[in-house]
């Protein structure tokens, strides 16, 4: 009988650590907010994520995959694209639920002004999918090289995302979505980032099976960002479309 009763005991403190960890960065950018002027947009954000193995067999799936997402992003009040990313990447599966992954990210990015400025990434991430009866959780842990051209140094960044998804107990195709990722820079460079707290991302949507077993699912809902600037914060309030194809 005790032997049964550990998995339900151990669980709901699983669960209260993950929450604790990723609300308590959305109370420090909330009180970090309130002492700083901060400016608003709205926004539209878009994403087509995929996945899947390189090479193996159907009997024996190779522990290789292959990544790439593509983003569009249209701020100043959904006026134009801001910001286009394509980042690529391979994977390597350590068990079935981590992946250590290294990639290449190309962002170009356009300021309010109209003068645009191109990044190059180079990001490695260890990648943790554990699942607790009807939540699924997901942690990303990255670390990111930035060169923009700009400057000439290249700027460290460490960003940690936790998610965790619901399924709806009467609706098996639809789960309530939320996650947050916080922002971190290492080092200053010559071309303006500046080391400590970046930014924050805050999720709350609705995602939706468009196949039987998953591979395919759509999320929508809003994003909250904050970013961290040395003059005026900003926040933006975004309306994000992500699609996800896994192979």
């Amino acid at each position: 009988m005790v032997s049964r009763m550990k998995p339900a005991i151990r669980s709901p403190r699983r669960l209260r650590l993950l929450l604790f960890a990723i609300l308590m960065p959305l109370v420090l950018s909330v009180s970090r907010e309130a002492r700083a002027e901060t400016s608003e947009d709205v926004g539209l954000w878009l994403m087509l994520m995929m996945e899947g193995p390189i090479g193996g067999q159907q009997h024996k799936p190779s522990k290789f995959r292959w990544w790439l997402d593509i983003q569009p992003r249209f701020l100043d009040d959904v006026s134009g694209v801001q910001q286009s990313l394509f980042r690529p990447g391979v994977g390597y599966a350590l068990g079935e639920r981590t992946t250590v992954w290294l990639g290449y990210a190309r962002v170009r990015t356009k300021s309010s002004s109209g003068a645009s400025s191109d990044e190059d990434r180079i990001w490695q991430q260890f990648l943790w999918k554990p699942s607790f009866k009807k939540v699924a959780f997901q942690s990303r842990t990255r670390l990111e090289q930035r060169f923009l051209d700009t400057g000439s140094q290249t700027g460290w960044r460490f960003r940690q995302f936790l998610k965790a998804s619901w399924g709806l107990p009467n609706a098996s195709r639809f789960s309530l979505v939320g996650y947050e990722e916080i922002f971190l820079n290492l080092n200053e460079t010559d071309w303006g980032q500046r080391s400590g707290f970046a930014q924050n991302r805050l999720f709350a949507g609705l995602g939706m099976k468009l196949s039987e077993q998953g591979r395919t699912k759509i999320e929508a809902g809003y994003l909250n960002q904050f970013i961290d600037r040395a003059a005026a914060d900003q926040m933006n309030h975004i309306l994000s479309i992500n699609l996800f194809l896994n192979f």
